[in-house]
Order: structure tokens, then C-alpha cells, then sequence
């Protein structure tokens, strides 16, 4: 994981491990294709607990390579268009950016397994008394005689 710059910065450190295997081929309309899987293993930060936790990604890559947006637009739905503006192609990059497009938006222990499960059971218990309640008070009543 230490190549990968962007995706080092979505992480808690830069420890995994990335297992892939892309094949890259010419489709029956002429279409150069990348397609294939992804599988990694990586730290990220709990959302919940702040605390690091390891999740695993997996990401099937179907990729059609086109020169620019009018080719985007008439390639099959089965591809997800990859725009090429050089004339070679870095893998680093290409897997870099697939697996940062894997991760997802927001990583947390689960239920029970979250330290910081513990800490909102017992504010959810307490119910914390909202500041302006004592305002409530203050307000006058109206009866009805």
C-alpha cells in the first residue's frame, strides 16, 4: 500500500494487502476491455469509535477504454468508461483509483463489536436533558375556565 499516495490519506496506515488480476482484452465490438477483481485488505478509521479497524475490499473491475466523452456515451452499459488522455497507462494508478472508488463512503465496527457502542448505550440510557428545557418553564400557562 506504500505506492499509493491518494489512497494512504483514506487510510489509518499504509499496512495491507492487495491481491489483483486484470485481464486485458479486445471485446467483439473493438472495444479494449479491462476486466477483473480486486481483493485487499486495509486499516481505516472506525466512524463511530475513532479507533482503527481492518476491512476487506473486494471490486470487480470492468473498465472500457475510450479516447474521450462522446466514446464514454456510446459504450456498452456493461463497462464503465476509462478515459485515456496519454498514450500509456500507469496499473499503479488504475488500481489505486479503483480501490479508493471500492472503499466505502463511511467505515464502523460492527454493532456490537464497536468500543464506542458502549459510550452511546449509556448517553441513549441517560437521555441527556436538552439545555433549553428549563425555559419551559419559564413560559407562561394558559388555563381554561
Amino acid at each position: 500500500m506504500k505506492e499509493f499516495q491518494r489512497l494512504k490519506a483514506l487510510l489509518s496506515d499504509d499496512l495491507g494487502e492487495l491481491v489483483y488480476n486484470l485481464d486485458f482484452s479486445v471485446d467483439t465490438k473493438g472495444i479494449c476491455c479491462i476486466g477483473g477483481e480486486l481483493k485487499a485488505t486495509v486499516n481505516v478509521i472506525c466512524q463511530r469509535c475513532l479507533e482503527p479497524m481492518q476491512i476487506e475490499v473486494n471490486h470487480t473491475v470492468s473498465l472500457g477504454i475510450v479516447r474521450d466523452m462522446a466514446e464514454a456515451t456510446r459504450l456498452a452499459p456493461e463497462y464503465e468508461p476509462l478515459i485515456l488522455t496519454e498514450e500509456t497507462l500507469s496499473l499503479i494508478e488504475l488500481v489505486e483509483n479503483e480501490l479508493i472508488l471500492a472503499l466505502p463512503f463511511s467505515t464502523t465496527h460492527a454493532t456490537g463489536n464497536c468500543p464506542g457502542s458502549d459510550i452511546l448505550a449509556k448517553v441513549n440510557q441517560n437521555q441527556i436533558q436538552s439545555p433549553f428545557a428549563i425555559l419551559a418553564r419559564l413560559k407562561p400557562h394558559k388555563y381554561i375556565k
